[in-house]
């Protein structure tokens, strides 16, 4: 595979900081002082081997976990901590490794209700059928992610990669700056796969996407830039090539030999 041309802008136009972001579980440093700049545009991913620490960071960041020491920055604001409707309403979204939908909800209905949030205050004590704006957003979100022969069927019917494509759609629908990915290909077949692997890349030219992914080959695809995580510290970082023949980078993978 080729590793994506850059399209990220120039210059030290950060969208996303770490410093000094460390967690830890009684004894276990799970994140060690991970100092982390993801730049305006295009694709980021976070990788590393199993038990690198690619959640607890990813959850880190988006307010799942209080870190026990470091701060987390977006567009040069303190989000340390910050609960995921004020990361919404600051423009970062997340998706989830677990698929998050409302599984008794059709997927017009859970594009509506994520989308509610476009809506003027002045409206949100109307019933969410009168709502014209998110409603707007569901459809178009909808004919995007090729799910209009699925608009009306429940969540919890569809298929895993279907699932996934929806929940990516759910976090679009708020309108963020930058959307960040937990393993989007989990458990997906091969040609789901390559399907969202493609969602991903478009996506990457539309707005800034922090991938947190496991599967190399796709990091090394898609990514404009690749960061390394091993044994909860940051390894290395670079352009997709340059990550891929860094030898400590190869002995975390494939062992000494």
């Amino acid at each position: 595979m080729t590793a994506a041309t850059s399209t990220a802008g120039a210059g030290d136009d950060i969208v996303l900081e770490t410093r000094g972001l460390s967690v830890n579980f009684g004894g276990l440093k799970a994140v060690d002082e991970v100092d982390v700049k993801v730049r305006r545009g295009g694709i980021t991913s976070i990788i590393g081997p199993n038990g690198a620490g690619k959640s607890t960071f990813y959850n880190l960041v988006t307010g799942a976990i209080r870190p026990s020491a470091g701060t987390v920055l977006l567009e040069g604001r303190d989000i340390t901590g910050m609960p995921t409707h004020k990361l919404t309403a600051l423009g970062l979204s997340r998706s989830f490794q677990i698929t998050n939908l409302f599984p008794e909800n059709t997927v017009f209905e859970n594009l509506r209700l994520a989308a509610q949030v476009l809506e003027p205050w002045s409206r949100s004590l109307l019933p969410t059928s009168r709502s014209g704006i998110a409603a707007a957003k569901a459809e178009s979100l909808i004919g995007r992610f090729g799910l209009a022969a699925k608009a009306t069927e429940l969540a919890g019917h569809l298929s895993h990669g279907e699932q996934r494509r929806l929940e990516i759609a759910v976090a679009l629908a708020c309108e963020p700056r930058i959307l960040i990915l937990d393993e989007p290909t989990q458990g997906m077949s091969h040609t789901d796969t390559e399907e969202a692997s493609q969602m991903v890349r478009e996506l990457g030219r539309d707005m800034t996407v922090v991938l947190i992914e496991h599967d190399i080959d796709i990091v090394m695809d898609l990514s404009h830039t690749v960061i390394v995580l091993a044994q909860g510290r940051k390894l290395a970082e670079g352009a997709p090539a340059e990550v891929r023949a860094n030898k400590d980078v190869q002995t975390a993978y494939f062992g000494a030999h």
